[in-house]
């Protein structure tokens, strides 16, 4: 369906070999709905896109797949809850300003017990302008990733996505 819509480029997938098979989370911009499937995308193809024929004695990195953090409106919806529970997925409130329930405290330690990626739009939303990419840098990078980052000692794994910018959020 990705690439019907256009498909995607990865740079510098090389990158993530020092988290080779470690727990991380991946801190992407959040620009669409689509994210999280071009992201999830990109990192299933990771052999294919770090296969590199000028260094055969590099080993392809092993696919992963990333447990989303996902907004608890979207739990709300017949359909959309067992979808995202099937795409690993978990759902958080937000804005709430208390941090993680427990039981999902529970769940993010059990996923950096077993290495696994987790996936946090660090600005929380969609970005609406170029003022959100600025609040990002400047003041939001959401203290619940820093936090998690600190406290399992597991590296944040920046990922920037640029596309269209235009057209549904949701078709």
């Amino acid at each position: 369906m990705v690439n019907t819509l256009g498909g995607y480029a990865v740079h510098g997938a090389e990158q993530l070999r020092p988290v080779n098979g470690r727990a991380g989370i991946i801190t992407p911009n959040h620009l669409s709905n689509w994210d999280h499937f071009v992201v999830g995308l990109a990192l299933l193809d990771l052999p294919k896109l770090t296969q590199d024929p000028e260094r055969p004695d590099l080993e392809p990195l092993d696919p992963r797949a990333i447990h989303f953090m996902a907004k608890e409106s979207l739990g709300r919806v017949p359909g959309v809850r067992e979808f995202i529970r099937a795409c690993g997925a978990f759902t958080v409130q937000r804005g709430r300003g208390i941090g993680l329930e427990p039981h999902l405290v529970d769940h993010v330690v059990n996923l950096m017990a077993n290495n696994a990626l987790l996936g946090i739009y660090p600005q929380g939303h969609r970005e609406r302008g170029p003022e959100d990419e600025e609040t990002l840098v400047r003041d939001k990078f959401k203290s619940t990733v820093a936090f998690l980052a600190l406290k399992y000692g597991v590296p944040l794994i920046p990922v920037g996505l640029a596309g269209p910018g235009k057209g549904p959020k949701f078709p």
